[in-house]
């Protein structure tokens, strides 16, 4: 039997062509986009806000901050996550499936820090 404290469970998102992969523990739920409301003055990869549950969630749009000049995605997924800025929706093309790795073969990376950065 695997040692679960080795292994890491992650959940694989494309985003253009590109599939990335963050820890399934980041993430609370999976919905689908059906809008936000922009904010005037953020940053052009920042999608707007949303309210889900009376909680008010930014969404960050990691195809337009990743690949700018690619044409936007017919039907988009936003990933909820938790992140060292708090609860963010993370716009992604599509959630491909859950992944287990060792965690000796890990990176250090968290896309939802890197999506935030300006």
């Amino acid at each position: 039997m695997p040692d679960v404290a080795a292994e890491l469970r992650l959940i694989s998102f494309r985003i253009g062509p590109e599939t990335f992969v963050l820890d399934i523990m980041a993430v609370r739920q999976i919905i689908p986009y059906t809008g936000s409301t922009s904010l005037p003055t953020a940053p052009a990869f920042v999608e707007g806000i949303i309210v889900l549950r009376n909680e008010v969630i930014p969404i960050v749009d990691l195809r337009r901050r990743l690949y700018p000049d690619l044409e936007d995605h017919t039907e988009p997924l936003i990933l909820i996550t938790h992140s060292s800025a708090g609860v963010i929706g993370l716009k992604v093309d599509a959630v491909d499936r859950i992944v287990t790795i060792s965690r000796d073969a890990r990176r250090e990376l968290s896309v939802a820090d890197l999506a935030l950065q300006v």
